[in-house]
């Protein structure tokens, strides 16, 4: 449960049983607002990797948007790994240099040289709201690298082998 006496009551359970859990049990549902201001409180007080990954999740299930998170925009309640140290996870927050890995070929490059957010690619995928919401977008591998192929100064260029290319290109985004 992320907020001790509440509970997040959405996608979890079917719309029929939200009546059950208000009425009958008498739990108060946690908005959003109150999930935030308990994530930025677990922020301050350093608590576990674990438990604000868990507030970041029930967060995540409710669309926030970029006002919705505004709060947390300067509290360390973010997990990154760091490279240095070995794999050390701190808490850290907007303002620090750090990557979200959302390309496995990437992630294997880069995950000793950077700092990177402490979740895996599926984490990512699914904590889209949430990363979208703190305006973390720009802080994709994805976005941070570019691919570049090259050859030798003596390469030659085959028109035969440019024109297969050339059709199969075509036929696949046809």
């Amino acid at each position: 449960m992320p907020v001790e006496g509440m509970a997040v009551v959405g996608d979890d359970y079917p719309e029929g049983l939200r009546d059950f859990f208000l009425t009958r049990l008498r739990i108060s549902p946690a908005s959003l607002s109150t999930l935030v201001g308990a994530l930025r409180s677990l922020g301050e007080r350093r608590s576990s990797v674990e438990s604000i990954k868990k507030m970041i999740k029930a967060i995540n299930k409710m669309d926030p948007t970029r006002q919705d998170l505004e709060p947390l925009t300067t509290c360390n309640v973010l997990p990154i790994r760091r490279h240095v140290s070995r794999g050390n996870i701190t808490l850290g927050n907007l303002q620090e240099t750090f990557a979200i890995i959302d390309n496995t070929k990437f992630s294997t490059i880069f995950r000793d040289h950077v700092d990177l957010l402490d979740f895996s690619l599926e984490d990512v995928h699914e904590l889209a709201p949430f990363l979208e919401g703190l305006g973390l977008q720009s802080n994709y591998l994805s976005r941070l690298c570019t691919t570049q192929t090259a050859c030798d100064e003596d390469g030659t260029i085959d028109d035969r082998l440019t024109r297969e290319f050339t059709d199969r290109a075509f036929e696949i985004l046809r």
